[in-house]
Order: structure tokens, then C-alpha cells, then sequence
């Protein structure tokens, strides 16, 4: 993904573009989803380049505004299609969606330095083996996430 910090829209073009070809090179596929991490917002013209000019599929954000995010859990629209331009039409459109915790995983799987969530133990010897709780623990917080959308399909970050 380019910058995301108000990028000029050639550089949105090159960077993208750059991106793309290492990716390419590297691993033989060409990306068809789009994750911004850390967006701090958007041009109409990033439906349009993501969509009609690069081919993603969808888009997801790592963050949104906090009543962007309140709004849309109420709604269950945390998924959108976006539409960038009224006079490109269904060529400047994009499905976008926020994941529900900005950067965070779900609650209990966050393995950083000084957190508390419980590793997952897969050594049967050891007294603390513990995957089928976790794989269960696993379900339920997509369960979980599952309520604020209105499809049927989980993504999980």
C-alpha cells in the first residue's frame, strides 16, 4: 500500500505500483485485497485507484474514526461498498470494511511484550497443554465478531 498521510496521486500511483512489483517478483501473486493500517483519511480517488486502477477486490482499515466505528457497530455496516465517484460509477467503487478493534486482535490473542493472554501450549506433556481451549476461545471471539456484521462470512485479522 502507499502512504497513506495525504500522498500526492502520483505518488499514490508509484508506491502502489512499487509495492506491487516486489510482491510479484518475490512470491509470484499479485495482491486483490488492500489492508491500511493506519489510514488518517481519504481521497475520493483512493476508491478509484484501488478498485478500477489497481484490481483489489477490497479494502480493509486498521483504523477508523471513533464515530465512524461507533456508528457502523450500531448499524452492523462495518462493511461498505465505497463509491468514489458519482460520475465513474460502479467503475470508482470498492468494498471497503473496518476491522472491529482498530489494530488489535481479538481479545485474548494479543501475544505482545507484558500482555497476559495465554499462550497456546500444543506439547501434550506439558500440564498447561491447552489448544483445544484456545481453538475454543478462537471461536467465540470470532462468534463474537461476527454479530456486528450483517453477512454471514468472518474476517479475522
Amino acid at each position: 500500500m502507499h502512504d497513506e498521510v495525504a500522498p500526492h496521486y502520483i505518488d499514490m500511483i508509484d508506491q502502489t505500483t512499487l509495492g506491487h512489483r516486489f510482491i510479484k517478483e518475490e512470491f509470484g501473486i499479485t495482491p486483490r485485497i488492500g489492508w491500511q493500517i493506519d489510514p488518517f483519511s481519504h481521497s475520493a480517488v483512493q476508491a478509484y485507484l484501488l478498485g478500477a486502477e489497481v484490481g483489489f477486490d477490497s479494502l480493509f482499515f486498521g483504523r477508523i474514526d471513533y464515530q465512524d466505528r461507533a456508528k457502523w457497530k450500531d448499524e452492523k455496516s462495518s462493511e461498505v461498498v465505497w463509491r468514489g465517484s458519482k460520475s465513474l460509477s460502479s467503475s470508482a467503487q470498492i468494498f471497503v470494511g473496518a476491522f472491529p478493534d482498530n489494530y488489535e486482535p481479538p481479545k485474548g490473542f494479543y501475544f505482545e511484550v507484558n500482555d497476559d493472554s495465554p499462550m497456546v501450549q500444543d506439547d501434550r506433556n506439558l500440564l498447561d497443554y491447552n489448544v483445544q481451549d484456545r481453538v475454543n476461545d478462537f471461536v467465540a471471539a470470532a462468534l463474537s465478531q461476527k454479530q456486528r456484521l450483517r453477512r454471514r462470512a468472518v474476517r479475522l485479522r
